[in-house]
């Protein structure tokens, strides 16, 4: 019995490592070969997903695997030691002093076969576990991995460019200064390590809510990037209340990706029935930015590696109103289909427009199409260009230019532009490496706070003039999804890291206490998630999308999108709007288990985040722009 137990033991053990040798995803050697092929082109996005897919999956299947193994070892032992006490035993039988007895003698004959094929099964079993050893031994995923990320390099960036403005050449802001790297406190959950650098200083003046003609910034000075910055009184959390940023001029508009305060929340639009297509335009040029929207007018921009265009569209009947090409003055990034030359979307005033693009160079015109100024922030240090997309706060265009592989190469910026003359009204530095995330408003405890994020921070700022307010260490990665604010919590996430939801009820470092609830289940990592109605939001690439509760993190429901998801939801009021890769855009209850209330099939790839404006929704596919609306 116990020969026969080890032996399925045995058998289970060897199927178990040959699967996870057969298993094709977790074949060291094509990992090996993916991170050499990233590694000649980092800029390769649809790679990078599947390498980043495969490293969770192999910790998944390599932890899977080894508890099996583990288990398996257990009972294998446990069966050879009841072996070897029977064999013994019955040893011990045989060592008796018989009675010759002539009448056994054919027994004896009989037992010696029996004999030889306990001690065959013996040798088969110490042989198998012998071999199980050796094949776990070779096929050990995780030390494939880890001596692969040993020698893995990036490749080499390009150096930075400067920073070029039609009025001038803009202050330096020198390197980040050594001294001030710190320990930093990591959120439960999160594997980030990365340093903490002093608040840095901002440098200029003050943002006004209208427009204002300003000097040239003085050039900044070593000391100015380490002053230390008072922090904001302490609110208690029965105080803290967190609302959409929404001035009464944008009221009814979208003027800049995921509406007024970068939420994804539409404020004073109508319900929106999506019941049919009202019109479509093709746009000659492709881009993944969304539209914006003001008036009557929609705004959005396409770009290939030798050209690009701002595009001015009437939102009643899809007529283009004029279209501008926007000088291309430099050799242009390696990009990926993902990101392609036009990712960010543009941002308005209501009287003017502006269109970054994938090499830093940033283009405002008027509602005319006359161009009225350009900034050139140079190619940025990073996988995919520049993707951030434009903010508008009062009179000032706020510009996230994160680049460089780590926090301490100091090549981050926060710009504050008057909107009127492209000059830089306040800059500050950021302790961050490259991320593609767009700043978002939000009115915290009654006052305006501009948040933003990147691996590992969540930084808040005073928009009138850039001062830090306070940070959180809860991101890690390739940080893509912007923030989400309302019903009293901030959420970050990233896929990498659980998301956070932060109350930010003090200032300075409030990562041990400002933290309020993880959640590390269909993390995204691209599209933004969505705080409405007392649920937060998230949908990722592969289709999930996941309602938590905003007060306690407990998820509520989730659903599966088979086609992907890569735009970000957007809510009108009790309904939010989900559409996925395949164009087909979803109305969803999210207090009703995420239950259907309208469904429309565009007819074709989109991977932008719609826009919500006068009744209608506006959407930008492969090869156009689509506006969905009225009854069906």
């Amino acid at each position: 019995m116990a020969a026969a137990f080890c032996s399925v033991v045995l058998a289970l053990l060897a199927v178990n490592a040959i699967r996870s040798r057969a298993f094709d995803p977790l074949d060291a050697p094509r990992l090996n070969a993916m991170l050499i092929e990233l590694n000649r082109d980092p800029t390769n996005a649809s790679l990078r997903r599947t390498v980043r897919g495969l490293d969770r999956r192999i910790r998944i299947e390599y932890e899977r695997s080894r508890r099996i193994a583990g288990s398996g070892l257990m009972l294998l032992l446990g069966g050879i030691i009841v072996f070897i006490a029977a064999w013994e035993g019955e040893r011990s039988v045989r060592a008796r002093p018989l009675i010759p007895d002539p009448r056994l003698r054919h027994a004896w004959a009989s037992s010696a076969p029996v004999s030889r094929a306990a001690v065959l099964a013996m040798g088969l079993v110490f042989g198998g576990l012998l071999l199980s050893l050796a094949v776990l031994s070779r096929h050990d995923a995780a030390a494939d991995y880890a001596r692969m990320a040993l020698h893995w390099k990036p490749a080499p960036q390009p150096p930075a460019c400067g920073v070029y403005s039609i009025a001038g050449t803009a202050p330096s802001l020198g390197a980040l200064p050594a001294s001030t790297v710190a320990a930093s406190p990591a959120v439960p959950g999160s594997t980030s390590t990365a340093p903490v650098a002093t608040p840095a200083a901002p440098v200029g003046g003050s943002l006004g809510m209208s427009a204002v003609n300003l000097a040239p910034l003085p050039p900044l000075s070593p000391a100015s990037l380490t002053k230390t910055v008072a922090t904001s009184r302490p609110v208690a959390s029965h105080e803290l209340t967190i609302e959409p940023y929404c001035p009464q001029a944008c009221r009814g508009q979208w003027p800049a990706f995921r509406g007024p305060g970068g939420d994804g929340i539409a404020v004073g639009t109508q319900a929106v029935p999506i019941g049919r297509t009202l019109w479509k335009t093709a746009i000659a040029l492709p881009g993944h930015n969304s539209p914006i929207v003001w008036g009557d007018r929609v705004f959005l921009s396409g770009a290939d590696k030798e050209n690009r265009e701002v595009y001015c569209v009437s939102a009643a009947d899809g007529r283009i109103a004029w279209r501008k090409s926007a000088p291309v003055t430099q050799p242009q990034p390696q990009v990926s289909d993902d990101t392609g030359y036009a990712p960010s979307t543009l941002a308005t005033d209501g009287f003017r427009v502006a269109a970054i693009f994938v090499d830093g160079d940033l283009f405002c015109y008027d509602y005319a199409g006359k161009l009225l100024w350009t900034r050139h922030f140079g190619v940025p240090v990073s996988h995919y260009g520049h993707a951030s997309s434009l903010a508008v706060y009062g009179s000032g265009l706020i510009v996230q230019f994160d680049q460089g592989s780590d926090a301490s190469d100091g090549k981050s910026v926060l710009y504050a532009l008057d909107f009127s003359t492209g000059k830089t009204v306040w800059q500050v530095k950021r302790p961050v490496p490259n991320s593609w995330t767009t700043p978002v408003i939000a009115r915290i405890g009654g006052k305006d706070e501009l948040l933003t994020a990147a691996n590992p921070w969540v930084i808040a700022y005073n928009p009138l003039n850039g001062t830090e307010l306070w940070r959180a260490n809860v991101l890690s990665g390739d940080v893509a999804p912007s923030l989400a604010a309302g019903d009293g919590v901030v959420v970050a996430c990233n896929e990498g890291a659980p998301a956070a939801a932060i109350r930010p009820s003090g200032g300075g470092d409030i990562t041990k206490t400002g933290v309020v609830w993880t959640y590390d289940d269909g993390v995204p990592d691209i599209a933004s998630p969505l705080v409405v109605d007392g649920v937060a939001l998230m949908a990722s690439s592969e289709g999930d999308l996941t309602c938590i509760d905003a007060a306690t993190g407990k998820k509520r429901w989730d659903r599966v999108f088979d086609a992907g998801l890569c735009a970000s939801p957007v809510a009108v009021g009790k309904t939010v709007f989900v559409i996925d890769r395949k164009g087909v855009l979803n109305a969803i209850a999210p207090g009703r288990s995420g239950d259907s209330v309208g469904k429309l099939d565009l007819g074709e790839e989109t991977r932008a985040t719609p826009a919500v404006a006068g009744g209608r929704i506006f959407v930008r596919t492969r090869s156009g722009l689509v506006c969905a609306g009225g009854a069906p």
